[in-house]
């Protein structure tokens, strides 16, 4: 029911976009702004659905916007899907309802991974990453160095983000963090061990 609602509502931007297009030499592509600001604990998320009129793409994109690039376009992403239409063919209702309901069935299961992005499931990738690095790690020494995945700072699970003071932090920790400072111009976000401020990332 809800997949349907949205498809309907993407059916309305596509046609928002066609017009626009026929009215501007550049083609614009609406974007909608999902209320989704959480997700398995990890907070200030940025989650926006866009339609690109040029090659028929509905797509879907939740950035870490916790960690506040100076370019905002630049935040990691956290989960993408999309839905590419053939050819120059338009999306169809179809195919909008398609996507619909991968998305609206994927975010409630969505969990977050050892490598700082959300999946349904761990991909096997991740388990294969998890294996080496036990077997490996197993083998560090002092004459031996192994640079695999270590504990979160905060939380001790493992993790392989880590700040730009190289101090490992966990997605979901990293948005936990509170701002200090007395001015809203000078607020920095501490590094929980360093306490260097982490509210960039360059």
């Amino acid at each position: 029911m809800n997949a349907e609602k949205l498809a309907v509502v993407l059916g309305l931007m596509y046609q928002y976009k066609c017009t626009c297009r026929t009215k501007h030499s550049e083609p614009c592509n609406p974007r909608m702004k999902v209320p989704i600001t959480e997700i398995d604990g990890v907070k200030k998320l940025n989650c926006e659905i866009e339609l690109n009129l040029k090659h028929h793409i509905v797509s879907i994109q939740i950035d870490a916007g916790f960690k506040n690039y100076e370019n905002s376009g630049d935040n990691p992403i956290l989960y993408s899907r999309s839905k590419i239409s053939k050819g120059d063919e338009k999306l169809t209702h179809a195919q909008l309802l398609e996507f619909s309901t991968k998305i609206l069935t994927d975010i409630p299961l969505l969990k977050l991974q050892f490598g700082g992005s959300f999946e349904v499931h761990e991909p096997l990738n991740v388990a294969i990453h998890k294996g080496i690095d036990d077997i490996f790690g197993s083998i560090a020494s002092s004459n031996v160095v192994v640079d695999c995945m270590k504990e979160c700072c905060v939380c001790y699970e493992k993790t392989k983000t880590k700040t730009r003071c190289e101090h490992h932090l966990c997605n979901r920790c990293w948005s936990n963090i509170d701002m200090v400072g007395d001015d809203e111009d000078e607020e920095e976000m501490p590094c929980p061990l360093c306490r260097e401020n982490i509210q960039y990332i360059k």
